[in-house]
């Protein structure tokens, strides 16, 4: 995964236009973590298409999570 990464970072085509990342985790085994910020749906998915273009295989599992800050969702979730 780091020589991937490594390689889309050098060539300039990660992180894909519209993503801000904020901390990019990697783990053992190849698994990781990337906390970012998306303008758009279709970034997100940009991004993800960039790695399984340039490596298909690369992914045995992928989930996105949208969030937003806590102080945010409970001042929404009480309001309603």
């Amino acid at each position: 995964m780091a020589e991937v990464a490594k390689k889309l970072v050098e060539e300039g085509e990660y992180p894909v236009e519209g993503i801000k990342m904020h901390k990019w985790l990697m783990c053992p085994g190849g698994k990781g973590i990337l906390i970012s910020e998306a303008n758009s749906i279709e970034a997100v998915f940009k991004s993800w298409l960039r790695w399984i273009e340039k490596y298909p295989g690369i992914f045995e599992y992928h989930e996105v999570h949208p969030a937003m800050e806590a102080t945010k969702v409970i001042d929404l979730a009480t309001s309603m």
